[in-house]
């Protein structure tokens, strides 16, 4: 009786242990998963050039986005992954043809990222998508157009970053920089370049292994 009762806690022991070894593996590698995130956010405010510069002379807008690191090692202090944003823009009449220019950019590319001392890196990154116009217009030789317009994009980033706050799950981080993007559409394009501002939630720390008797 004794050795079917110790046979029984054995058993329960090593599945208990087994269940346990697998949760803890599935949290480690969904740890290991979100430490390689981030969610970005920024304020853009771009000048438009080469054909749209005659009707509006700057955008101003913002975007929300994630990137998401698949290579921490690439070389020294050099990562490397994938991004992916959606944008708004409000492209400001300068023309009293235009009467409202809104457009919605969705796009996603890859990107590096350099470390540096004290908390600083630089990342860039290109990209492409296609951008969703909202226009109202007015013109003389073609009345009025009141439609919705899908064009071809390329976008390319250059951010200088900052650290700002550390937590044991999260990081936040300050951004500045130039974005610069290229839009198609049929046989009209234009392009715009400018600088954004935004703010970055890191999930880093996830990752990272508590050090030896620390609480």
């Amino acid at each position: 009786m004794f050795k079917k009762n110790s046979f029984v806690i054995f058993l329960i022991s090593v599945i208990s242990f087994s269940v346990f070894a697998a949760d803890s593996s599935t949290k480690d590698q969904l740890t290991s998963a979100l430490s390689g995130f981030r969610l970005t956010s920024a304020y853009t405010n771009a000048f438009n050039l080469y054909n749209m510069d005659i009707y509006s002379e700057n955008t101003i807008g913002g975007a929300l986005g994630f990137e998401y690191t698949l290579l921490p090692e690439l070389g020294k202090n050099l990562d490397a992954g994938f991004y992916g944003r959606t944008a708004f823009q409000n492209f400001v009449p300068d023309n009293i043809q235009l009467k409202k220019l809104n457009s919605y950019t969705f796009s996603g590319g890859l990107f590096t990222q350099w470390d540096f001392f004290q908390d600083f890196s630089i990342l860039v990154s290109g990209g492409m998508g296609f951008l969703i116009s909202d226009v109202d217009f007015v013109s003389a030789e073609n009345g009025k157009i009141n439609d919705i317009y899908y064009d071809f994009s390329i976008e390319s980033d250059f951010s200088l970053r900052k650290t700002i706050l550390k937590t044991k799950k999260v990081n936040l981080i300050g951004s500045a920089g130039c974005h610069w993007a290229f839009y198609n559409e049929k046989s009209e394009s234009f392009m715009s370049i400018g600088p954004d501002f935004g703010i970055i939630l890191d999930f880093k720390p996830f990752g990272t292994k508590p050090v030896a008797g620390e609480k």
